[in-house]
């Protein structure tokens, strides 16, 4: 998703104030996880905190990502304080699983609609899914200079040629910058 675009779908779910849809936004798009993952996602998978120190960091623990393997993923602090603002009001469940609807936990394709929903509200082209979500937070790393091996790792990719191949190209202008830069 091109910035505006992403920025329009985002005034439109806070303009709803529904906590659960907002959360869901900043940890697709804040955290690049699969909608697999997020569904999966219990309560005591968080580790939320005031950052104070240099590896005191709030993450959430991907249990079964891809290929059964897990994995902590850092929080921004806006994540941080969407999964607060969503704990204060999250409806009391039987389950421990974050997302609750009105029927119980959320499933891939009721996150799906979500999306759709907004998608709509916001008169936006194309449909924004979980995979358009995990493709635009892959690809912001990458245009804002983090490194393919540190994105492979927050996003759960299993090689960073899977980065390369996706998420990294090189335009007409990066081309000649390079060999402008030379020196010969």
């Amino acid at each position: 998703m091109e910035k505006q675009e992403l920025y329009r779908f985002k005034r439109t779910i806070e303009a709803e104030n529904n906590k659960r849809d907002i959360v869901i936004y900043y940890l697709l798009f804040g955290t690049g996880i699969r909608c697999s993952e997020l569904v999966a996602i219990e309560l005591d998978d968080f580790y939320l905190t005031e950052r104070n120190g240099k590896n005191n960091y709030s993450h959430v623990l991907i249990r079964n990502g891809k290929g059964s393997k897990s994995r902590k993923v850092n929080l921004n602090a806006q994540t941080v304080s969407a999964i607060k603002d969503y704990l204060d009001v999250r409806p009391t469940s039987e389950s421990n699983r974050l997302l609750i609807g009105q029927r119980g936990p959320l499933t891939r394709m009721a996150i799906n609609k979500i999306l759709e929903k907004y998608s709509k509200k916001a008169q936006l082209e194309e449909r924004v899914n979980p995979h358009s979500a995990r493709h635009t937070f892959c690809s912001q790393l990458i245009k804002s200079g983090v490194d393919a091996k540190t994105v492979a790792l927050l996003s759960g990719h299993s090689s960073i040629d899977m980065i390369y191949r996706f998420y990294v190209s090189s335009s007409a202008e990066d081309k000649q910058r390079a060999v402008d830069g030379l020196q010969i």
